[in-house]
């Protein structure tokens, strides 16, 4: 691989596992500021799933890149489906069960459908962020 294709395919790697852990620093950072402000603990566990875009863009970002370094192709493929069909199926649970509109309260198994399918989306999302990093450091290391 030549030398300019390879800072770019870095650069991608880069930037896209930056677009992946964000939302989730961004999460961790603004909780750990208000639970030391208020006493409590506060953490608002649907930060990730508000920065889908800048997630999908990632994602998408880490797929391309691994497409053209043929590394972790098929993981990171894998984990693009897992991230957008475990967040769309959150949000179409959460309208299907009446989560959503407040029609029904957030107990029982609807809810636990929910949140379980936005911890899937959480860990598929920093997995693939460390994938990215990972992905780096061997083409760093080439």
């Amino acid at each position: 691989m030549d030398k300019d294709k390879k800072k770019s395919n870095m650069a991608l790697v880069a930037l896209g596992s930056f677009f992946m852990l964000l939302p989730i620093a961004f999460m961790l950072v603004t909780g750990i500021i208000k639970s030391v402000q208020s006493g409590i603990l506060r953490m608002d566990f649907l930060t990730p799933a508000e920065f889908f875009p800048v997630v999908f863009v990632g994602s998408f970002m880490l797929f391309i890149a691994g497409r053209r370094v043929g590394r972790f192709a098929v993981l990171l493929r894998t984990l693009t489906m897992i991230v957008v069909i475990s967040l769309i199926a959150s949000q179409g649970a959460a309208v299907f069960t009446g989560l959503a509109s407040g029609a029904i309260e957030a107990e029982g198994w609807p809810i636990v459908l929910v949140i379980g399918l936005l911890i899937t989306y959480m860990v598929a999302t920093i997995v693939q962020g460390i994938t990215g990093i990972i992905m780096l450091i061997k083409m760093r290391n080439e």
